[in-house]
């Protein structure tokens, strides 16, 4: 497992697909992608994460004022985890989203089909 640490992605490889820089292993503190999920699914996997004492970080892809005009509904989220945590974050979210998996390792990729 190789880590992007300018994508803060979790992949096989020594090259990211994403940015095509070179990846090293994780760090324990590394802030990995975990899931980009829209509401309500991103408060239940934080709610969830929150419950198993995992820390995450949230990241809202759009800004405050735009969530105002459109709503909260069409918002995406982006989930992280630090490393030493990401394994126990992915079998919450695999629970969660089972059917949804691939989500966990290229959103980019499904949301383009």
């Amino acid at each position: 497992t190789m880590y992007c640490k300018h994508c803060r992605q979790v992949m096989d490889g020594n090259f990211c697909p994403d940015c095509r820089k070179t990846t090293r292993e994780p760090e324990a503190d590394d802030i990995c992608f975990l899931a980009e999920r829209e509401h309500p699914w991103s408060d239940i996997l934080c709610d969830v994460l929150k419950q198993e004492g995992i820390p995450f970080l949230r990241q809202s892809n759009l800004g405050h004022g735009l969530i105002t005009l459109i709503g909260q509904g069409l918002e995406l989220e982006s989930i992280y985890v630090n490393w030493k945590d990401w394994e126990k974050a992915l079998d919450v979210a695999e629970g969660l989203f089972s059917d949804d998996v691939e989500i966990l390792w290229d959103e980019e990729e499904e949301t383009q089909e």
